[in-house]
């Protein structure tokens, strides 16, 4: 049996604010609600990557964040990353 998870639409919202080039929010989290059936933004704000590791809380979250790095075409993008702490298990 398959359930699907929603998502609100905050959520959305943030990660396109994301990929905008202004640059706003460079970082988003995500979580799951006590009920674990829809996703909803935990936090969008412009982080630095310390700034972004002190905020990861010590249960999973789902992490859209601007990682500074040029690729071929000089561009830059969301990194989406899976938060999992204690190395997985």
């Amino acid at each position: 049996m398959t359930s699907a998870i929603s998502v609100e639409d905050r959520c959305i919202e943030a990660f396109n604010e994301l990929k905008k080039t202004s640059r706003h929010i460079t970082t988003v989290l995500y979580r799951l609600n006590d009920s674990l059936d829809t996703l909803i933004l935990d936090l969008a704000g412009n982080l630095t990557h310390d700034e972004l590791l002190k905020a990861l809380p010590s249960d999973p979250r789902l992490v859209a964040y601007e990682l500074h790095f040029a690729d071929r075409d000089g561009s830059r993008r969301p990194w989406p990353h899976a938060w999992r702490p204690g190395g997985g298990g």
